[in-house]
Parts: structure tokens; sequence; C-alpha cells
């Protein structure tokens, strides 16, 4: 019997056919994504315009805007369930002092977008509130950058100091804390009675700067209302680079008991010599074990949650 030969493709051939499928796949996938994106787009666009319509309607009728948009409650004079489409998640901001404002930020998924009372839809989120299914953090420090003079920060040493608020040339804002120290001693600088809540944890961060090269960590000491102290938690040393800014941190656990904490920068191994500087900025205090660069209410896109440079603030993390 005679062999017959089946015609069939060669290597080549088939590195091509596959070659083609996957162009062809990875044009469909972009064309889908790009379709996907434009149609979520549409939706949030869609639900703000609705969103703001309502709000409008609900002011000429009650004078105000509503300080909720909840759907899980009943509508009131302070209440307006603003529906969305499904997966939409609203975050809303209101004021009804003169002039009376609203902002609302709907996510779904990755992307954001925001309107206000006087503005269309745009890309992005309204001061305060996460974009993007990202949740925003909230600053707990009061007086973060100490543009406001108070007593929130202080001194210790073994030898001697002098403390003072200084402007000009600080990380954030105008002014900052400097501890000059006058005898050759171990000491540092701490921001005092940051309110806690008993077992849950905190990440403390702030920017330090030495005149001179000294080693320095951070630390947490807490706190009951008696102001005993119930222990603490120490931040890696670091080697600091004169004459610049640098951000140390630390992170514990807030005792069952615990009322409030310390944050303390101190020199940790060595000692200060006569003539030497620590200066203090930027506090941030959080609940979580995260480590954020520095923000407050003057940051783009935060708020402050009361009096400006004296109060919490809130916005996206970075």
């Amino acid at each position: 019997m005679v062999s017959k030969k089946h015609p069939a493709f060669t290597i080549v051939e088939l590195l091509v056919v596959i070659v083609v499928i996957g162009i062809l796949a990875a044009i469909t996938i972009a064309s889908y994504s790009g379709i996907s994106s434009k149609a979520i787009t549409a939706s949030l666009t869609s639900d703000l315009d609705n969103a703001s319509r309502q709000l409008k309607m609900f002011q000429v009728d009650n004078s105000a805007y509503p300080g909720t948009i909840n759907c899980a409650i009943p509508d009131s004079t302070t209440n307006k369930c603003v529906k969305s489409s499904a997966n939409t998640n609203y975050q809303y901001t209101v004021s009804n002092t003169n002039p009376q404002t609203f902002c609302i930020t709907a996510t779904k998924g990755a992307q954001s977008y925001k309107i206000t009372n006087d503005s269309i839809p745009a890309t992005g989120g309204c001061p305060g509130h996460g974009v993007g299914g990202v949740s925003p953090i909230t600053n707990l420090v009061t007086n973060p950058s100490v543009e406001t003079n108070g007593t929130s920060w202080n001194s210790y040493t073994n030898g001697g100091s002098t403390m003072s608020r200084v402007s000009g040339g600080a990380f954030s804002g105008t002014w900052f804390y400097r501890v000059q120290f006058t005898a050759s001693g171990n000491g540092g600088i701490y921001f005092y009675h940051l309110s806690v809540q008993p077992n849950t944890q905190y990440t403390l961060s702030g920017r330090v700067r030495v005149n001179n090269s000294h080693t320095v960590a951070a630390s947490i000491e807490w706190y009951n209302s008696s102001s005993s102290i119930l222990g603490g938690n120490n931040g890696s040393p670091v080697a600091l680079t004169p004459n610049t800014w640098t951000q140390l941190s630390v992170s514990g656990v807030a005792p069952a008991t615990a009322d409030f904490l310390t944050l303390t920068f101190y020199i940790s191994s060595g000692t200060w010599s006569v003539g030497d500087t620590l200066d203090g900025d930027a506090i941030m205090g959080i609940q979580g074990s995260n480590d954020y660069i520095f923000a407050d209410g003057n940051s783009a896109n935060w708020i402050w949650n009361g009096v400006v440079n004296n109060s919490t603030s809130t916005g996206p993390p970075s």
C-alpha cells in the first residue's frame, strides 16, 4: 500500500497564526477596556447630574442642603436619599453657612468623579474624600505643623536647653519648634497629649532636623487619665544628615487603660553638644499601621475638620 502524505502546517506557519491571534486578542481586550471605562464614566456623570438636581430641589424646599444623603434612613428635613447606580459609592460634604455649598464624589472601581453645587461632573474627588476606591485618612494631630502657637511641644534634657517656636525654614507652613542645647547631655523634643482609644494601633511620624550629625529615633509613650506612664514603643534610630528634614516614625498599640500618648524624638546614641539644635515639625498621627507622607488641611485635596491649623484634618493618603 502506498502511503499518502497529508498536508500540514509548518512551524513557521503555526507561529504566524499564534502571533496573529495574539494581536487580535490584544486589540479586543484594549477595545473592551476602553468601552468599559467609557461606560463607567457615563454612569458616574449621570449619577452626579441626577444627584445635583435632587439636592438643589431639596434646597429650594428646605432652604438648606441635606446634612446626609443616606438611603438607609427615611427622608427628612435633614436627610435625602440620593440613589446611585450599582456598585457606585458616594462621599458627601455639605456646608449650609453662607454661601451654601455641597460636593459629592462618586466612585466605581478605580474611577472617581465629583460635582459641586456650581459645577458639572469632573474627574477626581472633592477635598477630604478618597478617590479611586482608596479611603481617606485622618491626621489626628490638631496643630500638625505648629502654625498655631500652643503648648503641645516641649523639650527634655539631663543637661540644659532652650525651646522656641521659629518662623522660616519649616518643613510645612511657616513655623517649627527648635530645641537648642546649652549643655552636653541626652534629651530631645516631644509632642504632647494626643488622645487615643485603648487597644487600637497608632502610627506617629514627624520631620526632624539637626545642625550636626546625630542618630535620632522616635518613640511613643502611653499614659492613662492620671498621667501615669503605661509603657512605650520605639522606632528605628536614623543617622540624620545635618540641616535636612527627615521623617521619623513609630507605631504601637495603645494599652487597655491608655488615654493619651506623647511622641518623642530623642538622641539614641552619644550626647548633644553645646550649640546643637534639634528641630521638629509636620506631625502625622493616624489609626493603623501605615506610615503616610505628611498632610494636613493645607495640603491638596485635604480639609480641616474644624478650626484651620488647629483641628484634625482629612484627605486622600499619599
